[in-house]
């Protein structure tokens, strides 16, 4: 079962993203879609994570599945299982 290591609010430039996520090698992140998700989930993917963007209207399922509300680092899940969660 995955587990929430972290959940915080952080800037949103690129270089405080990339110090954040240095500690969380190979994440697999979940965000809901919204303005920065675009760009985000591109830059988090360069940096080497998996990531997940997640329908805002599917959201309250999610999150109540999988604990998710807006930004949640997950260790030791499936990318595929959290996939056919947000479809």
């Amino acid at each position: 079962k995955g587990e929430v290591i972290q959940e915080c609010m952080i800037s949103n430039t690129r270089e405080d993203i990339a110090q954040f996520f240095k500690d969380y090698p190979g994440a697999l992140i979940a965000m809901e879609v919204g303005m920065h998700s675009p760009w985000l989930s591109r830059f988090l993917k360069e940096l080497g994570h998996r990531v997940i963007v997640a329908n805002p209207r599917k959201l309250r399922a999610i999150a109540r599945k999988l604990s998710v509300l807006m930004l949640t680092l997950w260790k030791n899940k499936s990318t595929d299982e959290l996939e056919r969660t947000a479809a």
